[in-house]
């Protein structure tokens, strides 16, 4: 990131972003976006809905109050809904399309941040979690790695597939809860925040990203490991029951939970270097096997349930 200047310009899109993504959803709708009520282009101001003092993230909700199982199905299934109705208007709004197609800086990013640095993660030895001793991952894999890395990149450079957020993931989601009739907490409102990357892109990044951050969850913190595999599924069949995804899709989604999993886990403070370590392993076998997986091999996975259900030898969409 040090690398990039993130330029004003990001403003543009980021409300422009937000402005068509509040035309498409209904005024009802449980995960929505801010209200954009002015933006000054000149003086680079944007004033913008607040979600309110007593809306959190939902990774601070995970890790400090794990939801309950009802709870976490209905987060899960409302990103879901959400994600894949947005991934299906996008790919069909050319004009859409080709206004943020302009936002060089916000594909250059994306691509960098993370597959920019998968091979120097794994062999610079420059982050405590991955060094003393370094990982020793075999050259033949790492040749696999920076090959995906690159056509990757290029593809999330030049890819018109859909429009995506860009940053899916739960530090970009506010949750507003409310107490129910029998005193359980109930999903009241999601805000999904931090539109400043949104441009054409690929979905399976796009769902990639937010599954690699809920499995983390469930890696490393007992306290939210049930919930988050509960949304995890939930957002999946939702997903799924939205937007028909191909294996390809699933491949890329895939793909891109092995380069999260490189890239981020050993930068973030998650926990014990061990754990840390055997997580970006499993990262490369993704980053290795993913891109050429058969269908067996998706749904054996921890995106299984992106794929059309099979039922009694046939396919349920």
């Amino acid at each position: 990131m040090a690398n990039f200047h993130f330029a004003l310009e990001r403003q543009t899109f980021e409300v422009a972003a937000l402005r068509r993504v509040k035309e498409w959803l209904p005024q009802d709708s449980v995960v929505t976006v801010p209200q954009v009520h002015s933006f000054d282009e000149d003086a680079n101001v944007i004033i913008m809905d607040d979600c309110g003092e007593d809306a959190v993230t939902l990774k601070q909700l995970l890790l400090t109050a794990s939801p309950q199982p009802l709870l976490a199905k209905e987060i899960g299934m409302s990103l879901g809904a959400f994600i894949g109705s947005f991934h299906s208007r996008g790919s069909g709004d050319d004009a859409c399309l080709t206004f943020f197609d302009k936002y060089e800086m916000g594909k250059s990013m994306s691509a960098f941040i993370t597959y920019g640095r998968l091979v120097s993660t794994l062999t610079e030895g420059k982050l405590p979690a991955l060094s003393d001793p370094p990982l020793d991952i075999p050259q033949d894999q790492l040749d696999r790695v920076a090959i995906i890395a690159k056509d990757t990149t290029h593809a999330m450079l030049t890819t018109r597939e859909t429009l995506v957020m860009g940053d899916f993931w739960p530090g970009n989601m506010l949750v507003k809860l409310r107490p129910g009739d029998d005193g359980e907490a109930r999903l009241e409102r999601i805000w999904v925040v931090d539109w400043e990357v949104a441009k054409p892109g690929l979905a399976g990044v796009e769902i990639g990203q937010i599954c690699a951050e809920l499995a983390l969850v469930q890696r490393f913190s007992s306290e939210g490991r049930e919930a988050s595999k509960h949304i995890l599924t939930a957002l999946l069949r939702a997903y799924r029951d939205v937007r028909t995804v191909g294996l390809d899709v699933a491949r890329t989604a895939l793909v891109h939970v092995g380069a999260h999993f490189v890239a981020w886990t050993p930068r973030v403070q998650w926990g014990d270097k061990e754990t840390v370590r055997e997580v970006v392993r499993e990262g490369v076998e993704y980053l290795v096997n993913a891109p050429e997986a058969e269908e067996e091999y998706v749904r054996g996975s921890l995106l299984g349930e992106l794929l059309p259900q099979e039922v009694s030898g046939s396919v349920v969409i």
